[in-house]
């Protein structure tokens, strides 16, 4: 019995020895508390300070608009195809344009005169020019046909005027059935020097009536 109180003693007096160690600051227990502060500082736990607001500003992204990241699939299909409309608009009205120019240099080369020179009846550069504005009128125009008036000057009888104003209507038309036309559309006749354009008796009047005279008679 002795032996089991003096057990009891040396027990007892063990906790008590912890107990002192604990209230001087050397309690390992509590130096493993995080935020424990030793003896002779503020004793217990130490609370994180309160984190102050910032004073920076927060800017807001705008609320109008939209970046193209942000617009829908079916919006920006929407947008393409408008500036795809607009493209094709601008590139009709530029093709009408310059269709409509065409259109008036062709006019204006139709209704010129194709001329020759003395006693011929071979066609110029020119006159060729003239007769493929002639020939593109009138596959443009296929219900169309011609008249081809030969002139002649003064110079020379009736009779070879005639037979000359013939032959250069004769080579307008060959040309234009060159160029494609059907030569059913193509009416030729010869006025000799019956039709003048200018009566004076000059190289440069007579230059004038030597010419074939184009005439668009209808279907």
């Amino acid at each position: 019995m002795k032996r089991v109180a003096m057990a009891a003693v040396l027990v007892l007096a063990g906790l008590f020895m912890v107990s002192c160690e604990c209230t001087t600051g050397t309690c390992p227990a509590k130096k493993q508390i995080p935020g424990y502060v030793k003896a002779g500082e503020k004793q217990g736990m130490q609370v994180a300070p309160k984190p102050q607001k910032s004073e920076a500003k927060v800017v807001e992204a705008p609320t109008t608009g939209k970046t193209p990241y942000q617009l829908s699939q079916e919006e920006l299909e929407r947008q393409r195809m408008e500036a795809e409309r607009r493209r094709l608009e601008a590139q009709k009205a530029k093709e009408a344009e310059a269709k409509a120019e065409e259109l008036q240099r062709l006019m204006e080369l139709v209704h010129k005169d194709i001329h020759f020179a003395f006693d011929s009846y071979t066609l110029s550069e020119e006159a060729k020019e003239i007769l493929g504005a002639v020939a593109e009128y009138l596959h443009q125009h296929p219900n169309l046909s011609i008249r081809i008036e030969g002139n002649c000057d003064e110079r020379g009888s009736t009779r070879y005027n005639l037979a000359l104003g013939e032959k250069r209507a004769n080579a307008a038309k060959e040309y234009l059935g060159y160029l494609g036309i059907d030569p059913s559309r193509i009416d030729t006749v010869s006025y000799g020097e019956e039709k003048p354009l200018c009566t004076e008796h000059t190289e440069e009047c007579w230059a004038k009536n030597r010419r074939d005279h184009i005439v668009i008679i209808g279907e």
